[in-house]
């Protein structure tokens, strides 16, 4: 192979001998140093020599343009983030460097497949036994074209090279690719907290492409805390213990606020009120408790507290469509964590007609009928109108109007045709967007079994989330089916002429990525456009339900879990979308 090798190295890279090797057998590091005398041997688990704890999907270690080479045998086989190392190598490497990695024959598929998770490997005697306590690896099978194509997205001239083994006389695959000498782009300096993806539309669009560039907007470990809490026209608002940031010009630049008396409260809420105070809600510690000052809520203004609330129940709101203000009402659901094993308290919902300074309670219900609230948000095209949901089990998910500002509630009747398929889990949802005559959500489950969730299924017969239509009338709302998602979603944002839907990742068996849709407003076609990078092999809510409701000249803002999209850092994504007619 190295013999192919060495025909395929581009003459801009003669004299440059430095390799990057992924877990090396000392046989592969002898054999790689007769064509690259300096190997820098790295793993991500076990003792291989060399560098431990190094990631193939996240690199910043390295300077950009600093191997001639990078090599593994059997790494792909064991995480699902291909496209984001393959990235990485190929930022690493000098232009005209070459990149090799062999997938196993068992873990290459002939069909067009993205990487999926087969199953967690966990360590045991005589069992993968270098994996250290806590940690696990994935297997994971990928299609081989899907493999070389994505090679060349990041931009290699890839070849599939397929050597046979000299003692069994099986072919191998092994994937190489060569980074051309004239780079198709500049890097970002800060490569690994921000990335780019530019997506052709299918012809059914309006616009040909799409640009999405994610960005973490505060690399500094002071901020590691941070947390998404807000976006109201071009404010931004993100907590952390004792205090805030605030942008007041879309993200571009930020200021921080601490909270006198209080820098050890973690503020895990927040909302920008249309008077331009903030306010901001804490969970509640015993070290709180013990100083005699238990308040939850705090009004907020330039760093000052104007008044400060704790409601019963002390319960957190859920996300950012959990409170809303509209014509002088403030209002919000609390999020008790009830269940199996945990204390059962009351759900309730506030009100406030004096921007935060006074509360009153204007819905209560008891656990044994409902988990906890989900969302309460204004209609914005009906001054009075206001929707609240809840969940999780079938009986539990329920929806009420207003038609007051929360001086009365009735309970929505829906059609039967919906839920007699569904069952009422289609009502189960964290997040609404309102356009015009309809309500449209994503359920918040997978609306049926994870065995169900097979590709092989046409989408009528396969369980997953469905994004809703539901269309209100005098006897209740009217749901139509728009879309299938799959993984529940959580979250949903106004991009003009289109809506972005963004899901959480619940079962690794079928998909360990979260995902991102395009919803065309105009047609109602849906699109998935891409999945979300991770670094570990857990689940993860992803947005958690707080995102943007708007995005404002094409940028909107998420939370994010700690290992999505980057490794580590703060819980705050800005999404930049640039649309290509």
């Amino acid at each position: 192979m190295l013999d192919y090798v060495e025909r395929t190295i581009n003459p801009g890279t003669k004299g440059v001998n430095n390799l990057l090797g992924f877990s090396l057998t000392n046989y592969e590091a002898v054999f790689l140093q007769t064509r690259y005398p300096q190997v820098v041997r790295v793993s991500l688990f076990g003792k291989f020599g060399g560098i431990d704890g190094v990631d193939a999907r996240d690199l910043s270690r390295f300077q950009c343009d600093s191997f001639a080479g990078v090599y593994s045998c059997l790494l792909f086989d064991y995480f699902s983030e291909h496209e984001l190392a393959l990235t990485e190598a190929f930022r690493i490497l000098r232009p005209g460097g070459v990149f090799m990695t062999h997938i196993g024959n068992v873990n290459a598929t002939a069909v067009g497949d993205e990487p999926t998770v087969l199953s967690i490997i966990s360590p045991r005697e005589g069992y993968y036994e270098y994996i250290p306590p806590g940690e696990s690896m994935l297997r994971v099978t990928v299609g081989v074209n899907w493999f070389i194509d994505a090679m060349r997205r990041v931009g290699f001239s890839s070849v599939l090279y397929r050597p046979v083994e000299s003692t069994t006389g099986i072919e191998t695959l092994w994937f190489l690719g060569v980074k051309p000498l004239q780079p198709a782009a500049i890097v970002n300096s800060t490569y690994h907290r921000s990335f780019e993806n530019a997506i052709p539309l299918p012809d059914k669009f309006l616009d040909s492409s799409i640009l999405v560039r994610v960005t973490m907007p505060i690399v500094n470990q002071e901020f590691d805390d941070l947390r998404f809490a807000d976006h109201m026209e071009t404010t931004v608002l993100a907590c952390r213990k004792g205090g805030y940031l605030l942008s007041r010009d879309n993200g571009s630049t930020w200021e921080s606020f601490i909270l006198h008396g209080r820098e050890e409260w973690p503020f895990a809420n927040g909302k920008i009120l249309r008077s331009g105070d903030l306010i901001l809600q804490a969970r509640c510690l015993g070290a709180m408790e013990k100083s005699g000052n238990r308040a939850e809520l705090l009004v907020v203004r330039n760093g000052i507290v104007l008044s400060e609330f704790c409601p019963p129940g002390n319960g957190e709101w859920h996300g950012t469509s959990s409170i809303d203000e509209a014509h002088g009402t403030l209002m919000y659901a609390d999020y008790q964590d009830n269940g199996p094993g945990r204390p059962m308290r009351v759900s309730r919902v506030f009100r406030s007609r004096d921007g935060g300074s006074s509360w009153e309670v204007v819905m209560e219900m008891d656990a044994v009928e409902i988990r906890h609230f989900h969302l309460a948000r204004a209609c914005p095209y009906t001054e009075g109108q206001w929707w609240l949901s809840s969940g999780d089990e079938a009986n539990e998910c329920r929806i009420w109007r207003s038609t007051d500002d929360g001086d009365s509630w009735s309970e929505v009747s829906i059609d039967a045709k919906l839920a007699e398929r569904f069952g009422r889990k289609v009502l189960r949802f964290t997040d609404v967007l309102f356009d015009e005559n309809r309500i449209i959500w994503g359920t918040d489950d997978l609306l049926g079994s994870a065995s169900m969730m097979d590709q092989r299924l046409s989408q009528e017969q396969r369980s997953g989330s469905r994004l809703i239509a539901a269309f209100p009338g005098e006897s209740g709302l009217k749901l139509e089916e728009i879309g299938y998602c799959g993984q529940p979603v959580r979250s949903m944002v106004d991009l003009g002429k289109y809506f972005i839907i963004m899901t959480q990742s619940a079962r690794l068996k079928h998909s360990a990525r979260p995902q991102i849709f395009l919803m065309e407003k105009a047609s109602g076609k849906l699109e998935e456009l891409f999945k979300i990078s991770r670094y570990d092999c857990g689940v993860t809510g992803f947005t958690y339900s707080r995102a943007s409701r708007l995005g404002v000249d094409g940028r909107f803002f998420t939370y994010r879990g700690p290992r999505d999209v980057f490794n580590g850092g703060n819980y705050l994504l800005m999404w930049e979308w640039e649309l290509m007619p």
